[in-house]
């Protein structure tokens, strides 16, 4: 279970860690995002194949490419975004590797996958990101005797992904000054190379699944719930604070028979996408999912405001990413759709598609 959560941030945490936790680390930060990852989906359908299907295996056969570059370099996927990922190297004795060529190498392996994808199912296959460097923060919440989660926290990750949007196709964009005097963290912040508390991170239900299937894949109709956290004044929100509205969001969800798929934290703020109806299906799941959202929207106070987005679609569920480094996460336009719902809400307010 190890290669579902990256162990290179998460070693050390056990049943007994004081939740939540939070460390800080100097780190080189990739972002990657397939470019025009909609009509990649659309012309795959559009070919008579079954779109989801065939993207899923394009997507893992891009990670697994991507997989291989960067772990001889130290680096390692920390978060999967369905099309996108996080990638980080931290910083080991002051070392890092020379980004603009592995910048390039990326690219150039790419170019290569885009002349077989394009032979083979007629679409093009292009990548955009940017890189950063600089100090990251890793918050790990949630309840311990259900599952935690955890994300990360920095400025200098704000940077990366306002770069990554406006770098075109084939592009990687860096810093103009990147930083060349690193600090070495004490020894205690370093991030551990092994965990063996890995279902600590994983919901029961989604332990239940792999203990099933090694490896599910299906397609299936399910709730999505797009939740948006903010502040009052500021997204920054203190850790002891997210941690206990996410605590009751969690427990909220798990108590309708809902499952905490990811949360993390962007340019668009502090998110959490939850499902109904996968990886189980227990009947009355949109109404459930419809109740446990009002219940939810009902924690919006005058220091948080919560924005929720509801949808109903069929989704893929199952493995995503790299053979020694992936997640069960869901990809379809349910979770865009969702994303998009959640923007017209406002605070305390649930929008939702017919």
């Amino acid at each position: 279970p190890n290669v579902l959560i990256p162990s290179s941030l998460l070693g050390g945490i056990r049943r007994g860690s004081a939740i939540p936790l939070q460390r800080q680390f100097w780190a080189a930060a990739l972002f990657l995002d397939v470019s025009g990852f909609t009509h990649i989906t659309e012309v795959a359908s559009s070919r008579g194949h079954y779109g989801v299907e065939l993207i899923t295996g394009v997507l893992n056969r891009y990670f697994e490419i991507i997989n291989k570059i960067i772990v001889p370099l130290g680096g390692e996927i920390v978060k999967y975004g369905g099309d996108s990922c996080l990638i980080l190297f931290p910083v080991h004795n002051g070392k890092l590797p020379d980004m603009p060529r592995l910048c390039d190498t990326i690219l150039k392996n790419v170019e290569d996958l885009d002349r077989s994808l394009l032979q083979d199912y007629g679409f093009p296959f292009r990548v955009h990101g940017a890189w950063n460097i600089g100090n990251v923060t890793l918050n790990v919440v949630g309840d311990i005797r259900r599952h935690l989660d955890y994300y990360l926290h920095s400025p200098m990750l704000l940077k990366l992904y306002n770069m990554a949007d406006k770098a075109e196709a084939g592009q990687i964009l860096g810093p103009d000054k990147p930083q060349i005097s690193i600090p070495l963290p004490e020894k205690d912040s370093q991030p551990q190379s092994r965990s063996r508390s890995a279902k600590l991170f994983l919901p029961l239900d989604m332990v239940r699944k792999l203990r099933l299937e090694a490896h599910p894949a299906e397609l299936r109709n399910a709730t999505v719930l797009f939740i948006r956290i903010s502040g009052k004044d500021s997204d920054n929100i203190p850790l002891d604070d997210f941690q206990s509205v996410y605590q009751r969001i969690q427990s909220t969800l798990i108590n309708h028979l809902g499952m905490v798929n990811k949360i993390d934290f962007n340019e668009k703020g502090y998110l959490i996408i939850a499902t109904f109806g996968i990886p189980f299906v227990y009947g009355n799941d949109t109404l459930r999912a419809i109740t446990a959202g009002y219940r939810i929207s009902q924690f919006s106070s005058k220091d948080t405001h919560i924005r929720i987005g509801i949808t109903y679609s069929n989704l893929y569920s199952g493995i995503i990413g790299a053979k020694r480094r992936h997640e069960y996460g869901i990809i379809g336009n349910a979770v865009n759709i969702a994303a998009r719902l959640m923007s017209f809400a406002l605070p305390g307010e649930i929008c939702l598609s017919q």
